[in-house]
């Protein structure tokens, strides 16, 4: 250990290993999380084979005053930024599906439309519910070990956009959805002994 390194007590690294004690100073890992959907009839999804999703951040709007070349900052609200998550696009179009639902909570159109007949004799547009929300809530998890959890609730949640991938011969990767999400604000929870 070179002199003046002190990364392994920072980071926790000399604790010993004890079910008592846990590793708490170490980063969390990118990969262990786990994306839910609540929707607004109580039902929930489990979002099992995505690839990736943003958490969710945001803006302060700030504006700058001069009073008399003494300039101060003063904050004027707050901008939640979308987030975006890339859902794979499996055999069993679950995926699909929920992309499909979500829609026909909103609009009656072409994407649920059984044939090209039915299509054309369909009616389109928006299609007024009695609730404006289809998801209530997104709860994304981290959990690194049964006792370490990290829970954001992203609330209210709407589909910005949702982009499908190219089609491509020369690439095997597998085909992805890229879906940005709005939403009306966040929490985040770490409960306590849980750090």
């Amino acid at each position: 250990m070179a002199i003046g390194n002190d990364a392994h007590l920072l980071y926790g690294q000399t604790l010993p290993h004890s079910p008592d004690l846990k590793m708490t100073a170490i980063p969390r890992n990118k990969y262990q999380f786990a994306v839910r959907l609540l929707m607004t009839d109580g039902t929930n999804l489990n979002l099992t084979r995505i690839a990736n999703v943003q958490m969710p951040s945001f803006v302060y709007r700030t504006q700058t005053l001069n009073e008399y070349n003494n300039k101060s900052v003063v904050q004027t609200g707050i901008d939640y930024t979308p987030i975006t998550l890339t859902a794979y696009d499996t055999k069993n179009a679950a995926f699909e599906n929920f992309l499909k639902s979500y829609a026909e909570h909103y609009f009656a159109g072409p994407m649920n439309a059984d044939s090209h007949a039915d299509w054309l004799t369909s009616p389109k547009g928006f299609d007024l519910k009695t609730t404006n929300h289809y998801i209530r809530s997104m709860f994304i998890t981290r959990l690194d070990t049964s006792k370490q959890q990290n829970e954001i609730e992203i609330f209210n949640p709407f589909i910005q956009n949702a982009d499908a991938d190219t089609l491509d011969y020369s690439d095997s990767s597998p085909t992805t959805f890229r879906v940005t999400f709005t939403y009306e604000g966040y929490r985040i929870n770490t409960p306590i002994g849980s750090e």
